[in-house]
């Protein structure tokens, strides 16, 4: 699988630094512990989501 192939699902300015470092899109949540200030950070996520069932709208 390639990383354009994924996403790097996570709940901190951390894990968009991870996503970031390993080219993949990264997606974040908002029923960790991570807060809305990771929209804001230096490796933005493409989407940001409050329940899990919400990813099921960014699957084709």
């Amino acid at each position: 699988m390639l990383p354009k192939d994924c996403w790097f699902v996570g709940d901190t300015i951390i894990d968009m630094q991870a996503a970031h470092a390993a080219n993949i899109a990264a997606l974040a949540v908002g029923y960790g512990y991570g807060t809305e200030d990771i929209k804001q950070g230096k490796y933005p996520p493409f989407a940001w989501i409050q329940s899990p069932l919400d990813i099921l709208s960014y699957l084709p």
